[in-house]
């Protein structure tokens, strides 16, 4: 029988930065995360924390001095992930795992064509000091869902393990099929697992609904930057144009009262989007 690990709480290897001597009265604000990983690959990890590029990363390892995924189970459906490995030991539960491919209680990277499930597994919660890098979530817990691509894949391993995806907090794919809207849920082939999307998105985390993540996209993209077709939903919407600019979002921005951090940083991206969609689409921003 197989014992959950779990997670590792030594912080005996995280580097803090010394603190800035001031006068008494001095009250000044924090100038930059103090928790500072020491894997070794960290420094090459551009995209959590760009130096030769300041800002052109995640931006997220200011977080890191608050929270880093404790608590969160992340199931990832994927191939076969090497759980052994020092970056991902601490954060895995083996308790939890299922391998669609093999049928049987264990995710492990068994076969030459398994590699794929690890690397995405360390880009989620690769442990802070355990080894080589750090991953986005480096305190969640994550737990591997293996199904086979190709030959050896086949609807019943999706189908079963988009079942499973109601049994974690967020569930990654980072897989697709060739083509766009090749999985189409109204057909006999993928009836199931939508079935199953559905249902995880409905039940999961306790009611509250899985989060099943988009992989390619990002909430500051307009539509046409995603490299999906566009389908039109009506004769009157031929392109992207007629839905963008209607009604107005160049000449009548929507009002806002921003009064905290958060809400100016979402009227910003709010007034980017529309600056960008109206030198797109020609008409002059207020």
């Amino acid at each position: 029988m197989k014992l959950a690990k779990t997670a590792r709480t030594d912080v005996s290897n995280y580097l803090i930065k010394p603190p800035i001597l001031l006068p008494e009265s001095a009250v000044m604000p924090s100038l930059g995360p103090t928790l500072i990983p020491d894997d070794s690959g960290f420094s090459s990890q551009w995209h959590l924390n760009n130096l030769i590029f300041p800002g052109i990363d995640l931006n997220v390892t200011g977080v890191w001095d608050e929270y880093t995924g404790i608590g969160v189970l992340v199931g990832i459906v994927d191939t076969g992930i090497d759980y052994n490995h020092p970056d991902l030991a601490a954060n895995y539960r083996t308790d939890l795992d299922y391998d669609a491919r093999d049928l049987d209680f264990d995710s492990f990277a068994s076969l030459s064509d398994d590699a794929h499930g690890t690397v995405v597994s360390g880009v989620v919660a690769a442990a802070l000091g355990d080894g080589d890098a750090v991953g986005v979530a480096p305190g969640a817990e994550i737990t591997g869902f293996r199904v086979g691509f190709g030959a050896g894949g086949s609807m019943a391993q999706i189908s079963t393990q988009m079942q499973n995806m109601a049994t974690v907090d967020v569930a990654n794919n980072s897989w697709s099929y060739s083509g766009y809207f090749g999985d189409d849920f109204a057909t006999s082939t993928f009836a199931a697992a939508g079935a199953a999307i559905r249902n995880a998105a409905e039940i999961g985390r306790g009611g509250l609904g899985t989060v099943i993540r988009m992989d390619g996209w990002r909430r500051s993209m307009l539509f046409d930057e995603t490299g999906l077709p566009w389908i039109p939903p009506s004769p009157n919407m031929p392109t992207l144009a007629p839905p963008m600019l209607h009604p107005g979002p160049c000449t009548r921005p929507r009002a806002r009262r921003p009064n905290a951090g958060n809400q100016r940083q979402l009227a910003a991206a709010e007034r980017r989007l529309r600056r960008a969609a109206c030198a797109r689409y020609g008409e002059p921003s207020a």
